[in-house]
């Protein structure tokens, strides 16, 4: 491997939720997966998963929901590393700089048995770069190296290209959710983990694209599983509490008689009914695949005709990973702490999709983009409740950002001396006053000085109050609203709105004030004492 591939950046994150990359070597990441970094959640992970049997038996769905929120968090809580892309300022299609010619595969659904051959295999091939056991104890991720140029054109055809290369080497079925280039990687421990910086690279001149299936070809489980969904389904067999056993032997017996190797009917079927115990599972396949007199003896129909619902039982759920991954390729997505509102910016690649939410600014969550959300995800295979996208929408997975916190933090540092407030109060020209002895331009950026950090600090601490209104006497065309109107900055003028008719406050002016930082108010003076009162009120 080039020297200059292996010392290039890797962009890590924080958790699985992270959408800041951050630049380290494969060094590093190799001496955390291999140090004591991670012991200790790798191994809570661990414990935590073999609970289930446990939960299962108990019958409780409540418990066994609330099992699969703690595994989901546990995960989300580990840090992990992009390989394939070089990213900047995030983690979708719309941060990608390039292309780092890593490829990621992911080997898992591994019998018991085997793993530790299957393990001892892609180890000793020479394309192995990094190989290491994932979080669950149960996989193996493996990153190899193609030299040649690989670019968003080739990526899928390499992609497939390496993990066709580990699937033959292993006899084994690859994860294909790692197509995706900004899929992550999480990070464990490891003690036995590889690191190979001399691992020989594929090379793209020597690729070519998959062929397409020829006629008398080895069926998929996939393939076979469209058809015999179908047949289940008319035959009033689902897979509900009372029917597994009766469905699983179902499956596997037409897909003895549709020639699916048994080999791939067992890692499809542990792949797709996670919830059955695997040792339960194999024996049935087995006892299926015994019948070698029925194997191959039926041809798969090439197509039959059926009704496909999204929440049909036995059609597997899509996980709140995959939801999330989904959606961080789709959308980038922010919780406003100012206005307490979602916020949504589709991705350019993403607008090209069916769906009609407009891409290039950000825009409030409204019913029609989350439905539109929820169609992108039925047009792209995944199955997905609308109310537990609501749900996910509506948790911690949207991280908070704040405007005015977010252009304060990109302010160049002050120098100590320029006093920029008194410099914006000289613009306003205040008459003496005779019952004020005090120099009135002095007191009048006193004043502004007061009420510009009393609104700041309200905007950025909900505990703080901002008591005072900065009133403005003047004739009319003495630029009174021009200089409000000019208080905030561009990139933040959206927070200013302006009240015409001052004599009636309503719920909504209630709201006005909670989503922006500047309310000019006009003619002030006409307010009725009992308006007046009540916008004391609401100030107080």
């Amino acid at each position: 491997m080039e020297k200059n591939n292996f010392i290039q950046p890797v962009a890590r994150f924080y958790s699985l939720r992270d959408t800041r990359p951050e630049p380290t070597t494969w060094q590093v990441l190799f001496k955390e997966i291999t140090d004591s970094t991670h012991t200790a959640a790798t191994r809570h992970y661990r414990t935590h998963l073999a609970t289930l049997p446990a939960i299962e038996a108990t019958g409780d769905a409540q418990q066994l929901e609330q099992w699969k929120f703690t595994k989901s968090n546990l995960k989300n809580a580990q840090p992990a590393f992009i390989p394939s892309v070089l990213l900047e300022g995030g983690r979708t299609y719309a941060h990608v700089k390039g292309f780092t010619g890593f490829i990621m595969v992911d080997i898992d659904g591994i019998s018991p048995e085997r793993f530790t051959t299957i393990l001892a295999l892609v180890k000793e091939d020479i394309h192995s770069f990094l190989v290491y056991t994932t979080i669950s104890g149960c996989g193996i991720r493996v990153i190899s190296h193609v030299e040649g140029g690989v670019a968003k054109a080739n990526y899928r055809m390499v992609w497939e290209w390496v993990n066709d290369h580990y699937a033959r080497l292993c006899g084994v079925e690859i994860d294909g959710q790692c197509k995706n280039a900004t899929r992550m990687s999480v990070l464990c421990h490891d003690p036995d983990a590889l690191l190979r910086p001399e691992a020989t690279p594929f090379k793209v001149s020597e690729m070519k694209p998959r062929e397409k299936p020829k006629h008398g070809s080895t069926v998929t489980a996939e393939r076979a599983y469209k058809v015999i969904r179908t047949q289940l389904d008319e035959e009033g067999i689902t897979y509900t509490p009372g029917s597994y056993n009766d469905y699983v032997s179902r499956c596997f017996y037409h897909m003895n008689r549709y020639g699916v190797p048994q080999a791939d009917t067992e890692t499809w079927a542990l792949r797709i009914f996670p919830d059955y115990p695997r040792e339960q599972l194999l024996p049935i396949v087995k006892s299926c695949y015994a019948l070698t007199t029925e194997f191959n003896t039926v041809p798969l129909p090439r197509s039959v005709p059926r009704k496909e619902k999204a929440d049909d039982p036995h059609h597997r759920k899509a996980t709140v990973e995959e939801m999330e991954t989904f959606i961080n390729e789709y959308m980038e997505i922010r919780m406003n702490a100012l206005t307490h509102q979602i916020e949504t910016h589709l991705i350019p690649d993403a607008a090209a999709g069916p769906s009609t939410v407009s891409a290039g600014h950000w825009q409030r969550l409204t019913d029609h983009i989350e439905n539109s959300l929820w169609c992108a995800m039925q047009h792209s295979g995944m199955s997905v409740n609308l109310n537990e996208l609501h749900t996910l929408l509506g948790s911690d997975f949207v991280k908070e950002y704040h405007p005015l916190k977010n252009y304060l933090d990109g302010l160049p540092p002050w120098d100590g001396k320029t006093d920029y407030i008194s410099r914006l109060a000289a613009m306003v020209h205040v008459k003496e006053s005779p019952r004020d002895l005090s120099d009135a331009s002095v007191r009048f950026a006193d004043i502004l000085k007061r009420w510009l950090v009393s609104m700041i600090a309200a905007a950025l601490d909900e505990t703080v109050v901002n008591q005072v209104i900065l009133t403005l006497i003047g004739r009319q065309g003495s630029y009174k609203t021009s200089f409000m109107q000019h208080i905030l900055p561009p990139v933040l003028s959206e927070y200013y709105t302006t009240k015409s008719n001052s004599s009636r406050m309503t719920k909504d002016d209630l709201f006005t004030m909670t989503e922006n930082l500047v309310i000019n108010l006009e003619e002030i003076d006409t307010m009725p004492p009992s308006e007046l009162n009540q916008l004391k009120a609401m100030v107080t």
